[in-house]
């Protein structure tokens, strides 16, 4: 294993087996591409997806997201998270609640087009 900073995201992305945040939009660049997230906040201010904190990283079941505001949980949900997600992909279901719909994507590019569209020249 081996940690990346910095560099060109989408490769480091495309090599990623996890990703550590707190608060980015590489969050959902991550769960869109069935990447684990785990978002560290030690001074809880913000819970991206509103999930339960990781309390205890031995009972961890595989999902796209972990919330872990515990320093001394950190390392053990790293290393919890890269065993559960080894060799395991989560399917559109377990997803469901991480992704964005389709449909709101297309929202989005029509809002952004008609946006650029209304701004005078």
């Amino acid at each position: 294993m081996f940690v990346v900073s910095k560099g060109p995201f989408s490769k480091i992305l495309s090599a990623a087996d996890m990703v550590i945040s707190y608060s980015s939009t590489c969050i959902e660049e991550a769960v869109q591409n069935n990447i684990p997230v785990i978002l560290f906040d030690q001074w809880r201010r913000y819970n991206h997806f509103n999930i339960s904190e990781v309390m205890e990283a031995q009972s961890l079941c595989l999902k796209p997201a972990y919330y872990v505001v515990k320093p001394q949980l950190l390392a053990q949900t790293i290393k919890k998270t890269f065993d559960l997600s080894a060799n395991c992909l989560l399917d559109a279901k377990e997803l469901i609640d991480y992704k964005y719909p389709t449909n709101y994507k297309m929202n989005f590019a029509t809002f952004v087009k008609e946006t650029l569209e209304g701004i005078p020249c």
